[in-house]
């Protein structure tokens, strides 16, 4: 087993729980402040192994520039 062997694995992981869902689906979780936008820029999956992998300094430019951002209302709403 390589060493890249784990994070190939969360990758897939992850890319096999990702779907696309409705607003709907994702409004309880916006009401919590657990909703992040990622830009389209950005590699889904790359960010959430990032996050799985608490990979702070790789997430806090994406913060800072607005790679990755909590959505206003006003985004919520359109």
């Amino acid at each position: 087993m390589t060493e890249d062997s784990p994070q190939i694995s969360l990758k897939q992981k992850l890319h096999s729980e990702t779907a696309k869902i409705s607003w709907l689906e994702l409004q309880r979780f916006f009401a919590q402040g657990s909703v992040l936008l990622v830009s389209r820029d950005c590699d889904l999956i790359d960010v959430a192994v990032c996050f799985a992998e608490d990979q702070a300094e790789h997430l806090k430019p994406m913060f800072e520039d607005g790679r990755i951002a909590a959505p206003s209302n006003d985004q919520a709403r359109s």
